[in-house]
């Protein structure tokens, strides 16, 4: 696995002297899942509480492609990382944050303190009121310093002390946060993605426009979900799971602006694919491709614009076949999930899309990196998913993710 490194945004005002100058303290990604893992299996041995791996597993995943329930620091070298997640008090006026877990494999070398210092910066740019850590829970040796044991940091106050939080909540309730609902402001990346306007597309350009569908979901919660569909049989349209996943009502649109109503005809949580069938033919169908693509493959992916209004095409290539850890759309159970890394330009609402490379449509785009905004993973569309009989009536969708 790579690792990506940004320089720390904390402001660059570290003593010369100070153990750790010049570490660089980054954002977390799916990557570093299993090393977390091992990090976190170290904490709960010098804490003293037991170590469930599979637990593990399936919070730091669900803390990994989205930051709805918080944040994970890591530093490579010397190992360590903090856990940083998110809640909301009439109290403190709007969010705070629970110091979860900080751990340093090193102690003594003051990455503990640097860790902390840039997760308030972050919190502060976040709006965050406040940071808590569990006073009755002691802080591991490893990081141990004085300013760990206050019971708040409130962010509001002249910047004279640092804040600290160690697992107040005795669980973090996690789920896997897609690219249909992950946080728009990622990481700025220094690579560009070409857009291409649907004014001057070329004949390729046009078909992948009239196979690609938006999808509206509307059922969870007062917000209608938006993800893209690819027309991959008469009135059949392959999305990701997380779309659509507990909706009531489902519509999609296609480049010309129909409207029609679809019902979800195959659905897989754990690898976060489904099947819609319009009530009407829309589009333009896509040829599936018949073999897997490998790296350095170039293709196109239909995106939504800013307003998601409509459709544009960003370029896209194959950086790497992956088999990516990661748990199922509802963070109950780790699954394995075989597919590509491309490097794209993926927002928030254009879960479900896929790939159209020369010799067709592959991979279903459910996922986008939080370290680099050029990132994203698609997942392998199986056989059986398309040639495998389909009810006449809809399935069940399970609930809201």
């Amino acid at each position: 696995m790579t690792h990506d490194h940004h320089d720390p945004t904390r402001p660059g005002h570290h003593d010369p002297t100070r153990p750790g100058h010049g570490t660089t303290i980054r954002r977390a990604g799916i990557d570093d899942l299993d090393a977390l893992v091992e990090m976190h299996h170290a904490f709960c041995e010098l804490d003293q509480h037991p170590f469930d791996e599979q637990r593990a597993l399936v919070a730091f995943s669900g803390l990994l492609t989205g930051d709805d329930r918080g944040v994970v620091w890591i530093v490579d070298r010397p190992a360590a990382y903090a856990v940083v997640t998110w809640g909301w008090s009439i109290e403190a006026g709007g969010l705070e944050a629970v110091l979860d877990e900080v751990f340093a494999s090193e102690p003594g070398g003051g990455i503990g303190g640097q860790l902390i210092d840039h997760l308030v910066d972050d919190g502060r740019r976040r709006g965050l009121a406040r940071i808590f850590r569990d006073p009755q829970r002691p802080c591991p040796t490893a990081v141990r310093a004085s300013r760990l044991h206050r019971g708040r940091f409130d962010l509001d106050e002249p910047r004279v002390h640092r804040p600290l939080v160690i697992n107040r909540r005795l669980a973090v309730v996690v789920c896997c946060l897609l690219a249909a609902c992950a946080d728009p402001n990622s990481d700025e990346s220094d690579n560009a993605t070409t857009t291409i306007s649907d004014a001057t597309v070329g004949d390729s350009d046009a078909a992948a426009l009239d196979s690609t569908v938006r999808v509206r979901a509307d059922g969870c919660g007062p917000r209608t979900r938006l993800g893209i569909g690819t027309i991959v049989e008469e009135s059949l349209i392959v999305t990701a799971a997380h779309v659509v996943a507990g909706s009531e009502r489902l519509q999609v649109v296609d480049r010309e602006g129909l409207v029609t109503t679809a019902d979800v005809v195959a659905f897989d949580p754990d690898q976060d694919l489904a099947l819609l069938r319009a009530g009407m033919p829309v589009g333009a169908v896509a040829v599936v491709r018949p073999d897997e693509p490998s790296a350095g493959d170039h293709g196109i992916v239909a995106v939504t614009d800013d307003g998601g209004d409509a459709l544009e095409l960003v370029d896209a290539t194959i950086t790497r076949t992956v088999t990516v850890r990661t748990t199922d759309i509802y963070g109950d159970g780790v699954v394995l999930r075989d597919g590509f890394e491309i490097d794209a330009s993926i927002e928030p609402g254009d879960s479900g899309a896929m790939v159209h490379f020369p010799g067709g449509v592959s991979g279903v785009v459910w996922a986008r990196s939080l370290e680099a905004t050029d990132r994203a993973w698609a997942v392998a569309v199986p056989p059986d998913l398309l040639d495998a009989p389909l009810p006449a009536s809809p399935v069940d969708t399970g609930p809201c993710p």
